[in-house]
């Protein structure tokens, strides 16, 4: 392949965490979009909403099967970890897992960081705070190594999508971004490679989609449309409609 990796449609986070984590697309695995209209369970789940968050990976279909799942399945006591990874289903050690059990993993501080960008992160909190999340994810990644390393590790950055959307893909807060990202990597590589396995060691390093400008007069409301034609429907998340 010379293109790279191809997002599934559609081309959002918690869907397309899920076809990365599985191998089948949103249609298949189950989670269509953050949010959509479950017809079998009549309702409309949230995974960007807190609550719902942590357990997003319940909403897998059962006909899938994570990673996780499958390197458990073909090498019997293996240990793998999801470090701030929605999709964590049958992992060994994950951050999620502490969350639904109320026992999170603390969030370093903003020193602790060690971001090439401290004013910025100290003037927009969104970027401060998922700094604070991926530094977090880097070193709980880097502990559980140190404990036991594991046949296989998935660890979850999360600083430029949400950067990406304040300042769009090709902002200077974006690039900020990216070269603090790029440092985390280094740091997981590093460690990588002082614990002796580097050179058996696949690392892949993946988005779950892309990022494009987009046309700010381009406005156009779906809702008022459809309620025009007096179909009954349901719409949902602004992209989804379902007709009753």
């Amino acid at each position: 392949m010379t293109e790279g990796a191809l997002a599934s449609l559609p081309t959002a986070t918690l869907a397309n965490h899920m076809t990365a984590n599985t191998g089948a697309h949103p249609g298949h695995h189950g989670v269509l979009h953050h949010t959509w209209f479950d017809r079998q369970q009549s309702t409309t789940p949230d995974l960007l909403e807190m609550s719902q968050m942590f357990s997003a990976s319940d909403h897998l279909s059962q006909q899938v099967e994570t990673l996780h799942e499958a390197i458990h399945r073909r090498y019997p006591g293996a240990i793998t970890t999801a470090a701030m990874e929605f999709c964590d289903r049958g992992a060994d050690h994950s951050s999620f897992a502490q969350f639904r059990n109320e026992t999170s993993p603390p969030l370093p501080s903003l020193e602790e960081c060690n971001t090439a960008f401290p004013e910025l992160a100290n003037t927009c909190a969104p970027f401060g705070f998922m700094s604070c999340v991926d530094e977090a994810a880097t070193q709980q990644t880097i502990e559980w190594w140190h404990a036991h390393l594991p046949t296989f590790s998935w660890c979850s950055f999360s600083l430029t999508d949400e950067v990406g959307h304040i300042a769009g893909p090709y902002g200077e807060m974006t690039s900020a971004a990216i070269t603090d990202s790029d440092r985390r990597v280094g740091d997981l590589l590093r460690a990588l490679e002082q614990t002796g396995t580097a050179a058996e060691t696949l690392v892949v390093v993946l988005s779950d989609h892309g990022m494009e400008q987009c046309d700010p007069m381009v406005q156009e409301d779906l809702a008022e449309a459809l309620t025009t034609t007096g179909i009954p429907h349901r719409l949902v998340g602004g992209q989804f409609v379902y007709f009753e």
